[in-house]
């Protein structure tokens, strides 16, 4: 045992939990347009969960809790926390406009959604109903293909929420 190590046990309590998530995502193009995506993630967390643990969602690239910009659009971020959690995600994009202006390469897209999520304490609670539902849209601005600005609005039955942020959602 390294000295680090021992500092830090005397200060603090190990940490004995585990993750399980299992996510999906799906993209179809419709045409040269229109592309259809869907992301659904579900997320199982037990143990002694620390409470950092609750503010995210997802494996690799996780997400800040169950709501906000990048998972239940149309509510708070981290709205909605527990130790068993789902969201799916589902989002028509249309290539409005594409040119080349300075030697960079920019796409414009409208986006249309509907985001439908939940939490459960645990795993014998999960079930269909209660789901919270958003809907929305907005505009991406894609630079050459690598960075994505984008901004929108989401309507719940609890609130409308304006965003702007990096990246896509998925």
């Amino acid at each position: 045992m390294c000295s680090s190590d021992l500092l830090i046990g005397l200060f603090l309590q190990e940490i004995n939990f585990q993750r399980y998530t299992f996510t999906d995502m799906r993209y179809r193009s419709l045409s040269d347009r229109f592309t259809v995506a869907h992301r659904a993630v579900f997320e199982v967390l037990t143990g002694e969960i620390p409470l950092y643990a609750y503010g995210e969602i997802g494996g690799s690239r996780r997400v800040k809790g169950l709501g906000g910009s990048d998972s239940l659009r149309g509510f708070d971020t981290q709205r909605f926390t527990d130790n068993v959690r789902f969201f799916s995600n589902g989002e028509v994009r249309y290539l409005m406009h594409s040119m080349w202006l300075f030697g960079q390469f920019l796409e414009w897209y409208g986006v249309g959604y509907v985001d439908a999520g939940r939490v459960w304490s645990d795993l014998a609670e999960v079930g269909p109903g209660g789901m919270h539902v958003s809907a929305g849209g907005g505009m991406r601005l894609s630079w050459d293909r690598d960075f994505v600005i984008r901004c929108g609005a989401g309507y719940s039955s609890e609130q409308l929420d304006v965003f702007i942020d990096l990246g896509n959602a998925f």
